[in-house]
């Protein structure tokens, strides 16, 4: 949306807001851990699939090729919107930088948006109003998931037997930059490993989470009741955004305020189905 001039009385004042999202890894919401890049309305891109690992050779012994997978995914964006009335006096109070302070705010509550579709408010396929789900990827066609991958899932809710055998599938490759997603922190708080201590470690947490599992930061995030917990690799969900995505501060002088509009559009989708694990009840 572009909008310039003076328009009964309102200054408007356009300035980029994708920047701020694409960049907003130390925002506490799960979305700023997704993969985030800037494109186009309609935008096609690869991605890689590849869950091979390389091998041990001799000195001597040539070193085989093998191909790499990718998935080839079209991004479509829809539009998502909010926005803050402030009044002219408190915009103007000297060192609070409101303006930042609400264009970082708005920032925020689209990340928030975006979490929310991706787990569980969206659909198994993105559409002009919604996000690709993650818990509902797998009720798509055969022919629609990507290069035919589903995304593995254990039944059986939030057991110590099912975390440890999706963490068991999943550690090899993706580990080490896994996060742990919980319906509510309920479900892990009284669970004990082998030992009989708690599985939940509280003493290292960061950026939003409720502590660690198996050395893997937790976050709680509703997941409207398709699953109880989600261990991935945050980048195997990606984020197109526009480059139009927009703040935009609208000056009314006659009524001094000032009205800041988050202008957002966007596309997420699942771009690597090997990189996620899902625990249903």
């Amino acid at each position: 949306m572009k909008i310039e001039g003076n328009i009964y009385g309102q200054q408007l004042q356009e300035q980029n807001l994708s920047d701020i999202i694409i960049l907003s890894k130390d925002i506490p919401v799960l979305a700023s851990q997704f993969y985030k890049f800037a494109g186009k309305g309609v935008q096609k891109r690869l991605f890689s699939v590849d869950d091979n690992k390389a091998n041990f050779y001799g000195e001597e012994v040539e070193i085989v090729p093998s191909a790499a997978t990718f998935a080839d995914i079209n991004f479509i964006t829809s539009r998502i919107g909010d926005a803050f009335v402030t009044s002219e006096q408190l915009d103007n109070a000297e060192g609070i930088e409101l303006k930042n302070h609400l264009k970082r705010l708005l920032a925020k509550r689209i990340l928030k948006k975006i979490t929310a579709q991706a787990f569980g408010e969206g659909t198994a396929t993105a559409t002009s109003t919604s996000f690709q789900s993650i818990l509902d990827y797998n009720s798509q066609a055969t022919d629609k998931l990507i290069n035919g991958l589903k995304i593995t899932e254990a039944i059986g809710g939030a057991t110590l037997a099912n975390i440890n055998k999706v963490y068991g599938e999943f550690a090899q490759n993706n580990a080490s930059e896994a996060v742990w997603v919980v319906n509510s922190a309920d479900s892990v708080l009284s669970l004990v490993d082998g030992s009989g201590a708690l599985l939940l470690k509280t003493d290292n947490r960061s950026n939003g989470s409720i502590g660690t599992i198996h050395g893997i930061q937790v976050y709680v995030q509703n997941m409207n009741a398709k699953a109880e917990m989600v261990l991935m690799n945050p980048e195997a969900y990606a984020v197109c955004v526009k480059s139009t995505t927009t703040a935009i501060e609208a000056v009314d002088g006659f009524k001094a305020k000032t009205t800041i509009v988050g202008d957002f559009y966007g596309c997420g989708k699942i771009v690597d189905p090997n990189a996620i694990k899902i625990i249903k009840a």
